[in-house]
């Protein structure tokens, strides 16, 4: 999402004001990043436990729980699914 807003800065207001391919790469982005961080709980919850280092797992579990705090922390203030044409 950074990199679309910075590769589109040359005419933001114009760019991100409009539906346009730019706004729509920023709402596409952000809905994959909460999409994504979901998933990797269920990857870690489905994954067998014999077949993983208790390491490597914890890890996962870690890093996935993180993810999930950061897309809580993005939804409430609205970054989530962000509409800059809206």
């Amino acid at each position: 999402m950074v990199a679309v807003v910075i590769v589109s800065s040359d005419d933001l207001i114009q760019r991100m004001g409009n539906l346009t391919g730019w706004s729509a790469a920023v709402f596409v982005t952000t809905s994959a990043f909460a999409f994504a961080s979901v998933i990797s709980i269920f990857a870690v919850w489905s994954s067998p436990v014999e077949g993983v280092r208790p390491g490597v797992r914890r890890f996962s579990l870690i890093v996935s729980v993180a993810l999930l705090i950061a897309t809580a922390y993005l939804a409430y203030y609205g970054i989530i699914g962000l509409r800059t044409w809206a």
